[in-house]
């Protein structure tokens, strides 16, 4: 499984917002602050907003804002939202697609390999790395 550009910038523009979630940021500042392109924050910004995790206003005073609390915003809404793919191996979610399912050493482990990181995903939220970010810019 490899985290595809979108889902680590959807994410780090989340921890980005939840860092000071009273304030609008505007996209200009979470361009500079992201090193991505005005057209390619808004790509990752609007399905964001369609599902309800931010907020926006527009015009010279607007920006954009988390919704909801990052402690509710896991990694697994992210990476759904922005349409990544969790899956370990093409037979976890369809025992047709290989004949040999039933008798595949290795199946067994693929499922729980998925469940694993399915797991880890939906209980690290935002929150959690807010708080390491800030561990780490404290500690250095």
């Amino acid at each position: 499984m490899k985290i595809s550009a979108r889902s680590r910038y959807a994410v780090r523009i989340l921890v980005e917002l939840g860092m000071d979630c009273s304030q609008l940021h505007p996209l200009r500042q979470v361009e500079a602050n992201q090193k991505i392109s005005a057209k390619f924050a808004k790509q990752i910004l609007q399905p964001l907003e369609a599902h309800g995790l931010i907020t926006s206003r527009r015009g010279a005073r607007g920006g954009y804002r988390l919704k909801m609390p990052p402690e509710r915003i896991s990694l697994l809404d992210v990476f759904k939202i922005t349409g990544e793919s969790l899956l370990i191996a093409p037979c976890v979610d369809d025992h047709l697609y290989c004949p040999r399912t039933h008798n595949c050493g290795a199946h067994d482990h693929w499922r729980e390999m998925d469940g694993l990181i399915r797991d880890f995903l939906d209980r690290t939220t935002i929150a959690d790395l807010i708080q390491t970010e800030i561990r780490k810019t404290s500690a250095s």
